[in-house]
């Protein structure tokens, strides 16, 4: 709850939301591995929400252009950890693969950042 700063409440909402109830339950199958990829799940979604998603607004993939990501970026920057940073690349960046393998994107506007 701490390292992504949100509710147990909305943690749970969101774990059932992926299908994940053994997690809930606290189910002995429950393997460490599972739990951090639930954790990293998390956290993937808490900095969509958070920043990419109001730092981008809400523009088709399609239309992103490497002057937009560069300022966005820039912006982010001035408040979040290299660490962050890296993170929010790594989600931009598979998305734009997921629309690209569907023909729906391109070019991989984030590599040019």
């Amino acid at each position: 709850m701490a390292l992504l700063s949100m509710s147990r409440s909305v943690i749970y909402e969101q774990i059932r939301a992926a299908g994940s109830t053994s997690c809930i339950r606290g189910d002995a199958a429950t393997s460490r591995q599972a739990l951090e990829r639930y954790v990293a799940l998390l956290e993937s979604q808490a900095l969509i929400e958070r920043r990419i998603i109001p730092g981008l607004g809400r523009r088709r993939l399609r239309g992103l252009t490497a002057d937009d990501v560069d300022v966005w970026l820039a912006h982010e920057a001035k408040t979040a950890s290299s660490s962050t940073l890296s993170k929010l690349m790594s989600i931009l960046r598979r998305s734009i693969d997921r629309q690209m393998a569907r023909d729906r994107v391109k070019r991989k506007v984030i590599l040019l950042c």
